[in-house]
């Protein structure tokens, strides 16, 4: 089955589970987000979808095509901060404060944005830098949270795992479930 046809069943998986079993009274920003990754058979390049149960299961593509670079989810106000060199929320703070018209907000979006991000050329990367870049995003979000007020949601053992085209899944690194121990 391709990538797409994947998201949709899992989509519709967790969507029928969220209906089941959530409370009429959970919060309206409560999601459950999945990034759906991998290859279609024959395909030169993968294709990543994200699926937001409750409120967006028809899955979104990104990185259409050979448009390379980054997908994340989750807590990703630091990463959104270190690589594209400002707070995701900075739109809408622009429109609510600064009080830009639809075309001013446009030539900030082209014009100013794009020079305050990473030079970082993701085709062109190895496998074992876009997996140290991987690692070194959640852990600088780990540490910057132990010194937040708000939620700590990141922490702890990292896994992380590739998927290429040739090798297909491949776990790179994963944390060790272990029992009780006794000293003797």
């Amino acid at each position: 089955m391709s990538v797409e046809e994947f998201a949709s069943k899992l989509s519709g998986f967790f969507l029928r589970q969220w209906k089941n079993t959530v409370s009429p009274n959970t919060h309206a920003n409560d999601t459950m987000v999945f990034l759906v990754g991998g290859y279609d058979e024959g395909a030169a390049y993968g294709r990543v979808f994200e699926v937001v149960i409750p409120s967006k299961p028809t899955p979104t593509e990104f990185n259409v095509g050979n448009d390379f670079g980054i997908t994340w989810g989750g807590q990703k106000e630091i990463a959104g901060r270190l690589i594209h060199g400002y707070d995701p929320t900075l739109d809408q703070l622009m429109k609510t404060h600064v009080n830009m018209n639809a075309a001013q907000m446009k030539n900030f979006r082209e014009k100013v944005l794009p020079s305050l991000q990473v030079p970082i050329p993701y085709p062109f990367l190895p496998l074992q830098n876009c997996v140290d870049l991987a690692i070194f995003l959640v852990k600088a979000t780990a540490t910057i949270q132990k010194w937040m007020v708000g939620v700590r949601g990141v922490g702890g053992a990292i896994d992380v795992a590739t998927i290429t085209r040739t090798e297909g899944f491949n776990a790179v690194q994963e944390k060790q479930v272990e029992g009780e121990r006794f000293e003797s």
